[in-house]
């Protein structure tokens, strides 16, 4: 009898070594490190006018639902001729909450330095506060973002 139970804890302790090699945990970092690399690349493209096409590092970190975001925001942003001028910087990241393929991370930015024009005229756009905003990611091979939002 020693020698069944014995195979079986040895069965088991496998199973769970194969488990954890196959679906690797999730370090915290990853979502932040997706969310600010997407925030950066999102900038770049805002300052090239929202040209055509969408830049590649940016639908790389972005889902199927985003993309189609990102589509809209680049026909309406054309559209209006808009233009942002100057960079946004991130003042702060912070993991509002994760596990294996669900993340959502708050990122504040500082846009004092930003401008931005439509039609070739000044907006009147107060970016003198921070903007706070909570991106919602999913990972299936990679991390995603799949939504950004205002936080409240």
């Amino acid at each position: 009898m020693k020698f069944k139970s014995h195979l079986i804890v040895s069965a088991l302790a496998s199973a769970a070594l194969l488990s954890a090699c196959s679906s690797p945990q999730t370090s915290p970092e990853e979502p932040v490190e997706t969310t600010v690399s997407f925030v950066k690349s999102y900038d770049h493209w805002a300052q090239s006018g929202y040209a055509d096409p969408i830049p590649d590092a940016l639908l790389d970190l972005a889902s199927t639902e985003m993309r189609d975001v990102l589509e809209e925001d680049q026909d309406w942003y054309l559209t209006g001729q808009v233009q942002q001028h100057g960079d946004v910087e991130i003042t702060g990241t912070e993991l509002i909450e994760s596990n294996n393929d669900h993340a959502v991370v708050r990122v504040t930015l500082d846009a004092s330095n930003v401008s931005v024009t439509a039609e070739g005229q000044e907006t009147w756009v107060d970016y003198s506060k921070p903007i706070v905003s909570e991106f919602t990611l999913e990972k299936s091979n990679a991390w995603r973002v799949v939504s950004a939002a205002s936080a409240k």
